[in-house]
């Protein structure tokens, strides 16, 4: 009769102390395994420390068979296979140690978020027959109050996407993926009848690393370090850097960041009280938004669990500490902006004598008003259309794309607009095409759009180079995610009979129908893998990313 040992599945949520988790775990493997029993593997992981990628996201891709090439295009190159075998290897060579086994990685939920067909437990199944041990598997998940993951992630997207709007605005474009019940039911549902699947939720708190392991594990771990992971920059910093994104253009955010977090250490005591970007009214509004939600969760995955879930709603006590902060920012209002404009004005002072960042348009006194124009026109399943013009220039103007913050091409004015010319005087081109399949998607970008945007607004950046002037684009021209997805699908259509692969189509990203046939050629010249579907003789694709 095999062993029984039951398997630890850490899924997220994004945003609620997965790095400093799976940091901990990875620093203290020894530990873990001789003093606990735990095991945390190290198939998939960095040969050396690598920060931020100390969870088992190759593990968890080489379960869903994203080593397939269709699939290189989204992720970095590696071997499923070797993995897998490392990991069945790592078992074997560690079956007598170990009681249980923990796995942390996001990508363990993400992806099927749109695709339910893709059961990972049951791939672990599989691999777990070849070693002489019964696998039961826990589900854990990391959970968050939505105020406060919203508040941390808008933090994030100010610095990592240059968001420049207001905290609701980033929360309207984005609520629908803070709906727990909903989001995990679509996970748990349908996980094979077979299985022996439990789910355990840990609430989030300031000693998430604490709690996780007292909850999940039942031990106390007195080598806990107490170093914060991915330290996010201050509310009084955040609206400084709001304000610095509406007027520069910054390439490293990386940098800026290490910048704000030394100038905070300096400013510490400036901070006039100001701890929270939400108002209380806000922050009750948004809670009232979930509260459905919420206790659909509750009463079906925490009842009998940390209080019945009560961390998940708004206690007396902190209610009246968010009344009292709010009571403290309202009469210190004029300290707090003047503190965001001095740091704005040490920040861009900074990095204009750095040259880490540009303005983002002319000085008035030497252009005026007519000096640059642009805006874009149209946005298509084709690419992006625009114009672009500088009046004190003798040649077109050179632009740079930014999708979601990552650079993804450049190019110059390349369309002669007569309309243009006449009204001007110009005697150059001014509008532009970007076509979608020239762009340089990188794995990372493909990864980040998948795992955290979903139904959100895609965050296109256009800028002039020589200035940075950012090139409007009216809002009604703004596309989705999905919209994105469904325009560059045309990227992996060909023209070629040249099949070097036959195979299923992986249903998360592009689905036909029930019966069809896929072939697959691999173009060199380029990061995309194009291919040709033929259903019933026609050709047909689809993206399904709902």
């Amino acid at each position: 009769m095999k062993k029984e040992i039951n398997v630890y599945l850490h899924i997220g949520l994004h945003k609620t102390g997965t790095t400093a988790i799976q940091r901990y775990a990875f620093e203290n493997r020894e530990k873990l395994l001789k003093d606990h029993g735990i095991l945390y593997p190290r198939s998939g992981l960095p040969e050396k420390e690598k920060h931020g990628h100390e969870g088992h996201n190759k593990l968890a891709l080489s379960f869903y068979g994203y080593s397939h090439p269709e699939m290189r295009t989204y992720f970095n190159a590696f071997d499923s296979n070797d993995i897998i075998d490392q990991f069945i290897k790592e078992m074997c060579e560690f079956e007598n140690k170990f009681e249980r086994i923990f796995i942390s990685s996001e990508y363990l939920y993400a992806p099927l978020i749109y695709n339910k067909d893709l059961l990972i437990i049951d791939e672990f199944k599989k691999a777990f027959s070849k070693l002489s041990v019964e696998p039961i598997f826990f589900i854990v998940i990391t959970l968050r109050r939505q105020d406060d993951l919203i508040e941390s992630a808008y933090k994030q997207a100010v610095l990592s996407e240059r968001v420049s709007g207001h905290i609701l605005d980033y929360f309207n474009h984005s609520r629908k993926d803070y709906l727990f019940y909903e989001q995990l039911s679509g996970f748990l549902y349908g996980l094979n009848d077979n299985l022996f699947v439990q789910f355990i939720p840990v609430i989030y708190n300031e000693n998430i690393v604490d709690t996780f392991f007292y909850s999940v594990f039942d031990i106390e771990i007195p080598y806990a370090s107490n170093n914060k992971y991915n330290e996010s920059i201050s509310a009084l910093s955040t609206l400084m850097l709001r304000k610095l994104n509406e007027q520069l253009f910054f390439e490293d955010p990386a940098y800026i960041k290490r910048f704000i977090l030394d100038l905070e250490k300096t400013r510490n005591n400036f901070n006039y009280g100001l701890k929270y970007l939400l108002s209380l009214e806000e922050r009750k509004s948004i809670i009232k938004y979930y509260e459905d939600s919420n206790k659909n969760l509750i009463s079906k995955y925490l009842k009998d669990k940390h209080d019945n879930g009560k961390e998940l709603f708004l206690g007396v006590d902190e209610e009246l500490s968010f009344k009292e902060h709010d009571k403290i920012v309202r009469i210190n209002r004029e300290f707090i902006d003047s503190e965001v404009e001095y740091r704005l004005l040490l920040l861009k002072e900074h990095l204009l004598k750095t040259k880490i960042a540009k303005p983002k348009k002319y000085l008035v006194d030497r252009y005026g008003y007519r000096g640059l124009h642009g805006e874009i026109e149209k946005i298509n399943q084709e690419g992006i259309y625009g114009f672009i013009l500088d009046v004190n220039s003798s040649t077109e103007s050179e632009i740079a794309i930014y999708i979601e913050g990552k650079f993804v091409y450049e190019t110059k004015a390349n369309i002669y607009a007569k309309d243009i010319a006449e009204r001007f005087g110009i005697n150059f081109a001014s509008r532009f095409f970007i076509p979608w399949r020239e762009m340089h998607f990188t794995s990372e970008l493909m990864e980040y759009l998948i795992l955290h945007k979903k139904d959100n607004l895609l965050n296109i950046q256009i800028f002039e180079k020589k200035s940075g002037f950012s090139i409007k684009i009216p809002e009604e021209l703004l596309i989705t995610v999905t919209q994105f997805f469904q325009f560059v699908s045309n990227l992996f259509m060909i023209e070629k009979e040249i099949p070097l692969l036959t195979g299923k189509i992986l249903k998360g990203f592009i689905l036909g129908s029930e019966d069809y046939i896929s072939e697959f050629t691999q173009n060199k010249d380029t990061l995309f893998i194009e291919r040709k579907l033929i259903i019933n003789d026609i050709l047909y694709i689809k993206f399904l990313l709902y």
